[in-house]
């Protein structure tokens, strides 16, 4: 038990389960990453 401990501490998964906001900013990523691979849509943010 105290491996997988360590191994969430090493890793950043005990940083997305103390603040919701790096929760927020990963969902935000993934959408973006969904509509840039699946619906072929780039955001005006990257677009150049």
């Amino acid at each position: 038990m105290d491996t997988l401990i360590k191994f969430a501490q090493d890793t950043g998964f005990a940083m997305v389960a103390s603040d919701p906001k790096v929760l927020i900013m990963l969902l935000i990523s993934f959408v973006l990453l969904y509509l840039a691979i699946v619906k072929k849509f780039e955001p005006l943010l990257l677009y150049r």
